[in-house]
Order: C-alpha cells, then structure tokens, then sequence
C-alpha cells in the first residue's frame, strides 16, 4: 500500500520524487516536516489552502459516475487510475498498479525494497524478498534450482522442476509438458514411433507383426492371413495371391498359380482348370474340339470357310484335300501336288497330282529348277555353288560383293558375309555377325545403290543418288529409287526423329523406314 498526503506542498515534492523513493512517505522528508514545525499558522494556512484545492481538483458532485471523481476538469476512475490513485494527482511509478485506490505491485511481482520483482525468477529475491540463489544457480518458478543451459529447458510439472532436453524428453518433448503418446518417442523436438515401429497414417505400427501394415503400411493381410516378419502368411494352409489367401488346387482365379484364371465355364480340380462335359479349354474360352470350326480337333487348328469340322478333323468337300489352312485339290495345285507340302517350284506345274515343268526348267527332285542360274542346282540337279559365287549359264562363277567397292570403314571386312537380311527394296544384303551399325549401313548401301556410297553426316550415315531397278543373280531384285540414304544414327535428312533403329532406309515409296 502507498500513502501521498493531500496537502498542496507535499503533493508538490511527491510528485518530484515518487520515481525513485515512491515507499517513502512525503510527510516523513527532510525538511518537509521541518518546514511544518516551523511555520506554525503559515503551515495551517498552507493546509487549508491546498484542502480547498483537492476539494475542488476531486469533486463527486461534478457528474462522475459512481466511483469517479473530477480531477483536473475530467472524470477518473481513482480506483484503477495510475494517474490519479485513490484521489487526485496521487501518481503511481513506473512498474506500480493501482489496484483499490492504492499504489501496488502487479501480480505476480512483489514488492522487495521499494522495487516491484518476478519472485518467480529474480535470483535476488527467488520466491520471497531477500531469498538470493548461490552462484550456479537460477531462480526458476519461485525455487532456486542448478542453472539449465540451453537447449535444455527449466520445466515446473506440479511443482517439480527439472531441466529437460526438450529434443528428446518424451514428458517434454519440443516444449515444457508436451508429452509423447505412449509408444512415442521424442526426437529433434518431434515426437514419433519408437523403433521399430514406424508411422502409418496417424498410428505407429510394427511392420513385422502388424495384420494391417505387414511389410510396409496399408499393406493388409486380411482376414485369412497373419503378419510374420513382416510376410503376410496364410493361417489357413492356402497360398497369398495378392491380398488374400487362396487354395490354389480348386480356387477359379488362381487355379495351379496366382492369377491362373480359369475360363467361363471352367472348373478347377486338382490345380487345373477343367471344363465341363468333356468340353476343352482354349484360352478364355470351353469348346468342343470335335466340332468347333475355330478349334477342330486341337486350340490352334481353324478349319478354311469351305470345310467342316468332323470328329475332330476338318473335312473339305468331295475331290478336295485339307492341307495346313485350305481345302485344296492334289492333282492340279503346284504348292500341293500330289500331297500336302509338295510344290513344283518356280516354273512348274501340276498335272494329275504330279509336277510338270515349263520350257527351260528340270525337274530337279520334286521341284522344278533353272539350272542355268540356280544355284542349288547350277547346270544340273543337286549342284550347288559356294555362298561366295552364283550359277551364270549353268556354271558356279566367283561373286563380287558390294560392287567389288571397297568399306572405309576401319574393320568393316567386303571379302565375305555369314548372314543376310531383306531389305526395304526387295532382296536382301549381306554382312557379318558382329558388324557395327556404321559398317551394315554402308553394306547396305553398298548392295542397293548404282553408285559408290557417299559419307553423309559422318562415317555412320551414307547416301547415293540412285538405288535398285536390278536383279542381283545371288540377292534377288530390287525396286528402283532415287535420293536413297542408308543411315545408323539421326541426322537432318536421315532418321531426324531417332524412331528408326538400328537403320533406316527408304523404300519403294521414296519413305523412310526402319531397315533391319
């Protein structure tokens, strides 16, 4: 509680010193109570005159409301009023409250040697005035405990105070009294599943037991299944497919196997997808291979339009023979003759079921032949020349491949070749297992163009101004086109979008394409 006088003379001194020595009071100064002794009338006067002041400084009757007075020509609130504390001009110091019409420390400070203090954590006066904490320690909610240095934190729990690590305290985790879930632990201020349980969604979860997150989270072992070590295992002796459990030896959607659908009609028995009435399954589908055109007689086997399927074979029409996909007649069809299989070859024909040839052919086994350009048969049946000559006017005669042109390719050997390909012109070109891209593109242009290849765009790309309108006598014909580009890789006029690989060369259109 602070008490000022209302006397005009002292409220003249309080006001000068209330700053600093606002415990103090007035009417005890030096001198001020001198000044009273001394003056005799002169003080009464004093008083009177200053009485008369505050009565008219601090007048109810002015129209205040209740608990207001006038002070100054304004209505207060002298209760409340730092200004004006429990009368007129009484000033409150810095840090002091009015509270009731007094002069006090606001709560929780206390008042200690004129000076409003935080009891709470002033180590001069920790709890109560004068109580000061040793060296080494803080005043923290009102006790003098050890100093806590950061990152750890004092933290009061029902008057217990202890110096959390607030990185790692699962009672204070991140904050005092931010506490953990049980099976939470607290790490970097966060807290979080303790190992080896980890988060799925807002739960911990144990990834090696738990029937919801076996493995990995949201991964379910459903009702038929149990996690263990993490491996969703069936409790009822079946196999997992998937999510559930199945008996793969009768189950229809993984029959023998995960995912082995069986088709519509389909049963499962023993692991094996059956069908019903000695019906047999072909893909999705159960058919009687006995009658079924599609299937007649097996899954892959189509009887032609012309046919029917009897008894599990296909049966053409009278006069006709079932060979591979058609009805056909043996005595006149050349790829046919006399038997399913048997053909008469280039310049052949059948008669009565037996190969005839034309003028300039032989018949040469069952198939008839030009032995004066075939090299299977040069000059007479069964001569065959050499993969490096072909059969000129009956006689096996040295090839030149690729024009006899040279590669400049490094390592791109023109004196023999092992394998061959077709190309997008007709008849095919040939090169050796192991060539790179760069060494086939110029072989291939070398076989194809009129005219020696020309580098276009580096060593991997070649191009001519003509290519085919011949007949190779050991590689077959080739179509006639101009502007033609053998490339490997994707420059401007060749390949530009890269979709062509691992060559490219134009075809009989002019349009380029991919070029085995």
């Amino acid at each position: 509680m602070f008490r000022m006088t209302t006397r005009r003379l002292q409220t003249s001194v309080c006001l000068i010193a209330s700053a600093t020595l606002w415990l103090v009071g007035c009417g005890d100064m030096p001198g001020v109570a001198d000044a009273r002794r001394d003056s005799g009338g002169v003080e009464s006067a004093v008083d009177a005159a200053a009485d008369s002041t505050v009565a008219m400084d601090a007048a109810p009757e002015a129209g205040c409301a209740a608990g207001e007075m006038l002070c100054n020509g304004r209505c207060v609130n002298v209760q409340t009023d730092n200004a004006n504390c429990g009368s007129c001009r009484t000033l409150c110091p810095s840090g002091v409250g009015c509270i009731a019409g007094s002069c006090s420390c606001r709560t929780p400070s206390l008042a200690c040697n004129g000076v409003c203090i935080n009891p709470q954590m002033d180590p001069m006066n920790c709890g109560m005035c004068g109580n000061v904490c040793l060296m080494g320690q803080t005043c923290a909610f009102g006790m003098c405990t050890a100093d806590c240095p950061m990152p750890r934190r004092l933290c009061n729990a029902m008057g217990v105070v202890t110096c959390a690590d607030v990185q790692s305290d699962t009672m204070n985790c991140g904050g005092c009294g931010v506490r953990c879930s049980p099976g939470y632990q607290c790490a970097g201020g966060r807290c979080g599943c303790s190992a080896p349980r980890m988060m799925c969604g807002a739960a911990c979860a144990d990834l090696r037991t738990d029937n919801m997150h076996c493995g990995m989270c949201d991964n379910g072992c459903g009702t038929t299944g149990t996690c263990a070590a993490g491996v969703c295992m069936c409790t009822t002796g079946g196999t997992r497919c998937g999510t559930t459990c199945a008996d793969t030896m009768t189950d229809t959607s993984n029959c023998g196997a995960c995912g082995n659908v069986c088709a519509m009609g389909q049963s499962c028995a023993g692991g094996r997808c059956v069908c019903a009435g000695g019906r047999t399954g072909c893909g999705a589908i159960c058919v009687d291979t006995a009658t079924d055109m599609s299937h007649c007689g097996s899954c892959t086997t189509v009887c032609p339009a012309t046919a029917t399927c009897i008894g599990g074979m296909c049966r053409c029409p009278a006069g006709q023979t079932f060979c591979s996909t058609l009805c056909t007649n043996l005595m006149t069809d050349t790829n046919n003759c006399g038997a399913c299989g048997t053909s008469c070859g280039v310049g052949g024909a059948c008669a009565v079921g037996r190969c005839t040839c034309a003028a300039g052919f032989t018949m040469c086994g069952a198939a008839c032949a030009d032995t004066r350009s075939d090299r299977m048969n040069c000059g007479t049946c069964g001569t065959v020349c050499a993969a490096t000559r072909a059969c000129s006017a009956g006689v096996c005669v040295p090839y030149v491949l690729y024009h006899g042109w040279t590669c400049p390719i490094a390592s791109c050997s023109t004196t023999s070749f092992n394998t061959m390909a077709r190309t997008n012109l007709g008849g095919f070109y040939p090169y050796n297992t192991g060539d790179s891209n760069a060494c086939r593109a110029w072989k291939l242009a070398a076989t194809v163009c009129t005219t020696m290849p020309l580098a276009y765009a580096g060593m991997e790309n070649w191009s001519c101004a003509a290519s085919g309108g011949f007949t190779d006598l050991l590689f077959g014909t080739y179509c006639a086109v101009p502007n033609q580009y053998s490339c490997s890789t994707c420059p401007g006029a060749c390949n530009a979008a890269c979709i062509y690989m691992p060559l490219s060369l134009r075809d009989c259109m002019g349009r380029e394409a991919n070029q085995p």
